[in-house]
């Protein structure tokens, strides 16, 4: 009996927590190269809200953009509603039932030879 509780707790820790992609969330913070970017409009005022909506076949309200989306693994991927054409790949980390994280690079030409690559990323928190 012992063996079976065991067995049981073992089972119910080792399971890869899943997250549904579903309603609203809401971006709590936003880094850059690590560093933590505080959002602020030109006239000094603090940044709107951001959400957002995932909704029901896959489609995705993402910067006030209809997109649709696909969960593989650790990758999400954001595509043209009209095109299909992908528009944003993501690497995908659950925190927790209410919490995920969104990393991207973002590439800038220099000039006409060199680029940088700027490591992003977002926390986003389900909206009860």
């Amino acid at each position: 009996m012992r063996y079976i509780f065991l067995l049981l707790i073992f089972i119910s820790c080792s399971r890869k927590k899943e997250l549904i992609l579903e309603g609203d969330w809401k971006l709590q913070n936003i880094y850059k190269e690590g560093e933590k970017v505080i959002c602020k409009t030109p006239s000094g005022d603090d940044c709107k809200v951001i959400i957002t909506s995932y909704r029901s076949d896959n489609l995705v309200f993402y910067y006030s953009h209809l997109l649709t989306y696909s969960l593989e693994e650790d990758s999400l991927f954001f595509f043209n509603e009209q095109t299909g054409k992908l528009q944003n790949a993501f690497k995908f980390k659950i925190i927790d039932d209410k919490n995920y994280s969104l990393t991207f690079i973002r590439r800038l030409k220099i000039d006409s030879i060199n680029t940088i690559d700027i490591t992003y990323k977002s926390l986003w928190s389900k909206v009860e």
